[in-house]
């Protein structure tokens, strides 16, 4: 807990911390890919959360925010820009957390796979 203290991690962030990690491990991650797919998570989670709580707008108003950006953006200089802008600019925009969410989990699931696929092989190996 010695590194934990430094940053004032409650009980509750260590209970949440140690339970998902531990479920990391027992669905077959190695203590690496446990705390990389952890952070992947944990990053995603923190992220949109804050992005969702700073962002200077309501969802409902993005489409008059995007008409009002793309006013201030050279078309010509940022082609791909203005062409997004111009798309929730004419159907609005509320990030999906589920997508991001399934991306991730989607690669560890590969991940996951692909080391087990691994540890099959070199387990052949030794019995020949």
């Amino acid at each position: 807990m010695l590194i934990m203290s430094h940053y004032n991690v409650g009980p509750g962030m260590t209970r949440y911390l140690d339970a998902t990690l531990g479920r990391l491990r027992e669905g077959g991650f190695s203590i690496e890919g446990a705390l990389d797919a952890w952070n992947t998570l944990d990053s995603h989670l923190y992220g949109l959360t804050l992005q969702e709580l700073n962002l200077p707008f309501e969802v409902e108003q993005a489409q008059q925010v995007s008409a009002s950006v793309l006013a201030q953006i050279p078309a010509g200089q940022y082609p791909h820009v203005a062409e997004v802008i111009t798309h929730v600019m004419q159907a609005g925009r509320d990030e999906d957390f589920e997508f991001g969410l399934g991306l991730i989990l989607d690669a560890l699931e590969r991940i996951l796979n692909r080391a087990e696929r691994s540890l099959q092989l070199s387990g052949d190996d030794s019995s020949s």
